[in-house]
């Protein structure tokens, strides 16, 4: 289930739902996607690596880079086009998410199907 917070954030996994949220590749089109396959996963720890690609490991043991290009919209998420704001990013204490000092965050399902995506058979 989505936690309240004072972030904004951008992909889900809402129980009331059916686990349903938005997918890493489906951002454009605002097409909902099941995340529940990736389970109550969190977010361990995070690398900065260059441009909008992050390096991020999960409680699940696993991890790898991610390329979080090209961003989501919304007036929260438009600090993170400025690089070096974006490389801030840290893995919140409580909620176990990426979150930058704009408030923005990346919900751990969310960057997790995109790391798988992006990585293919290689993961």
């Amino acid at each position: 289930m989505k936690l309240t917070s004072n972030h904004t954030d951008i992909g889900f996994m809402d129980s009331t739902q059916g686990g349903v949220g938005l997918m890493p590749e489906d951002i454009r089109t605002r097409k909902k996607c099941d995340l529940s396959v990736y389970g109550n996963i969190h977010i361990t720890a995070v690398r900065y690596i260059a441009d909008y690609r992050l390096w991020v490991a999960f409680d699940d043991g696993t991890g790898g880079e991610v390329d979080l290009f090209p961003l989501p919209d919304g007036p929260v998420f438009e600090p993170l086009k400025d690089k070096q704001f974006f490389a801030r990013v840290i893995v919140d204490d409580e909620l176990e998410t990426l979150v930058w000092p704009s408030g923005a965050d990346l919900a751990p399902e969310y960057v997790k199907a995109l790391q798988q995506a992006q990585c293919g058979s290689e993961c």
